[in-house]
């Protein structure tokens, strides 16, 4: 089952917009809704998700080393 879609608004970058537009363009999305959902799935999955990681065995090697 998929997530409810929350709206979101927010401004970006002309540059970064006509990236996304390109993208449409090609036929690789068919929105720019779809190019930051998947860009934002991408960024939790990958940067996001090894930032937590490397954060959490910082704390406990201090809680440890206590």
């Amino acid at each position: 089952m998929e997530d409810e879609l929350v709206v979101a608004t927010f401004a970006l970058p002309e540059r970064l917009v006509k990236e996304m537009d390109r993208l449409i363009m090609r036929g690789k999305y068919s929105d720019r809704s779809e190019v930051i959902r998947s860009a934002l799935e991408l960024y939790f999955n990958t940067v996001a998700k090894r930032w937590l990681e490397s954060a959490e065995k910082r704390r406990a090697k201090r809680a440890g080393g206590r």
